[in-house]
């Protein structure tokens, strides 16, 4: 586990709720299917609508503005998928879940929310059988589960066949399309600009850069990553032309991300280095049959998303769910934590990812799913974190955190985060320190 300084535990002991308008609840959708659609390292600010110079997804953010609801303020809990999906799917902190939790027996998790209730549930994955991916499609059976390297392409089939059933049905999309390797086709390799070069990024090519950055290839590098944004949104238009007027009248639909992608903004490439910005911000569209459309900057979290589902479900909020309802909540802090599994970090060194939790002997055991070594707090304007510098997991040649540890950022006036401000925490609202200091104190207790 790690511990922050006495020094600075004793500065910010020394310094003693935001509030904000609620957005109108939508009514119940007791037999409303759900349609959860996860684009994995699709990053807010590669998005116009959230913040982004080019126009990566016009057709799906167009149908969420006529239509749903676009969250421009939405956050992973964690910057890599491991720790952001589980969290997702428990509405619990990632070093609070452990991998006893992913059999589904004790811990209240949505799938098996949702399946006890009635649903039908599937899920479309992606089909390695990596340690990251093995433990988050745990709460899936295997009948539940179709593995196929691009799960996006499958869902207007899937959804066609969940049209028979009787009951309504929950459909996870977990797609990898936009994740490294940077791979977009013709005609979405001319998008944005054209180049020659590096038609395919791979992690090898990351690494490398990381080793000796280089801005002009970290450019080509965002060209591809926004290409391949760009062919995603085609496929996810696909998905919701082929809905039918009654799927609109009974489909709750999510499409989000489970983190973001770094291209240097602070000298890093890739994800699962930090609590920055790049790597944390994340799209959330939000459709509800009957709802009215709405753009929120309300803050929200993805744990905030099982809570919602079961809520417009009607389905009884379990207390272990941290989350909340979030067409029904104010401004408030958020919170986010980073850190490797002992099992990949120890056990499966050399491997690292590339085998399963049974291999690893990971399967029931009461570890955590992350051995954090970062945590921070986003509220209102104001973002303070606290890293002990652990290596990238895929490039352990670059250090994640600047040497003091700290980073301190007002995100309003420094939306990109160039002006650290933590030599003078005294600038820092209390109330942010104060919960700085409380989740500290959660997330370090053994």
């Amino acid at each position: 586990m790690i511990l922050l300084g006495i020094s600075l535990l004793a500065l910010l002991a020394g310094f003693i709720a935001l509030q904000g308008s609620k957005t109108e609840l939508p009514s119940l959708c007791s037999n409303c299917n759900v349609l959860f659609i996860v684009v994995d390292t699709l990053g807010a600010s590669h998005i116009k609508a959230f913040g982004g110079t080019r126009d990566t997804m016009p057709k799906t953010t167009a149908f969420f503005k006529e239509h749903g609801a676009l969250f421009t303020n939405a956050y992973a809990t964690a910057p890599w998928t491991l720790p952001s999906i589980s969290s997702t799917l428990f509405s619990e902190y990632p070093h609070a879940i452990t991998y006893k939790d992913l059999e589904g027996v004790d811990r209240p998790e949505l799938i098996g929310l949702l399946r006890s209730s009635g649903y039908v549930i599937r899920a479309l994955v992606d089909d390695e059988l990596l340690f990251i991916l093995d433990a988050i499609y745990r709460p899936f059976s295997d009948g539940e589960l179709t593995r196929a390297e691009s799960p996006m392409d499958l869902a207007i089939s899937a959804i066609k066949e969940l049209r028979t059933q009787t009951r309504p049905y929950f459909l996870f999309v977990h797609d990898f399309n936009v994740h490294d390797p940077y791979k977009p086709q013709s005609p979405y390799d001319e998008y944005f600009g054209k180049t020659n070069e590096f038609p395919i990024v791979t992690m090898s090519d990351i690494q490398k850069a990381n080793s000796a950055y280089d801005a002009t290839t970290t450019e080509i590098f965002k060209l591809r990553y926004d290409q391949g944004i760009a062919q995603m949104d085609e496929r996810i238009a696909h998905i919701l032309d082929s809905l039918t007027t009654d799927d609109l009248t009974r489909t709750i639909i999510v499409v989000t991300s489970d983190h973001g992608e770094a291209f240097g903004e602070h000298g890093l490439l890739g994800h699962a280095l930090t609590l920055h910005e790049e790597e944390v911000h994340v799209p959330l569209f939000v459709f509800v049959p009957g709802m009215a459309p709405e753009t929120s900057a309300t803050p929200v979290s993805l744990i905030d998303i099982a809570p919602t589902l079961a809520a417009l479900a009607g389905i009884e909020i379990p207390e272990q769910f941290v989350g909340a309802h979030i067409f029904n909540k104010s401004d408030g802090p958020l919170y986010f934590v980073n850190g490797m599994p002992y099992y990949a970090a120890e056990i499966g060194k050399g491997g690292r990812f590339q085998t399963t939790l049974d291999e690893l002997g990971a399967s029931g055991s009461p570890r955590a799913l992350i051995e954090p070594d970062s945590y921070g707090v986003k509220s209102g304007d104001w973002k303070l974190f606290y890293s002990n510098g652990v290596s990238n997991p895929y490039a352990p040649q670059v250090k994640t955190s600047d040497p003091d540890g700290i980073g301190l950022y007002n995100t309003a006036k420094d939306p990109r985060e160039t002006h650290d401000m933590s030599a003078t925490l005294e600038q820092a609202p209390p109330t942010l320190l104060k919960t700085f200091i409380e989740f500290g104190a959660y997330v370090t207790t053994p």
